[in-house]
């Protein structure tokens, strides 16, 4: 009977950690994202102009 209390309570304690993570994961990608735009770090990467948008070529069918 104690063992499988244990064996409830360590599965209890690995769903509680790997739920912790996963609301880090998910909190933190887009805060990095956030800090990221707002630094303006990738604001040459983004507004680069092979990205820009430019009339259609004739010779390019």
């Amino acid at each position: 009977m104690a063992k499988l209390r244990e064996k409830q309570r360590c599965r209890q304690v690995w769903k509680r950690t790997l739920s912790y993570a996963g609301y880090l994961l998910l909190v933190t990608l887009p805060l990095l994202e956030m800090g990221v735009r707002m630094w303006g770090f990738a604001e040459r990467h983004i507004y680069d102009p092979i990205y820009w948008s430019f009339e259609p070529s004739e010779d390019i069918p």
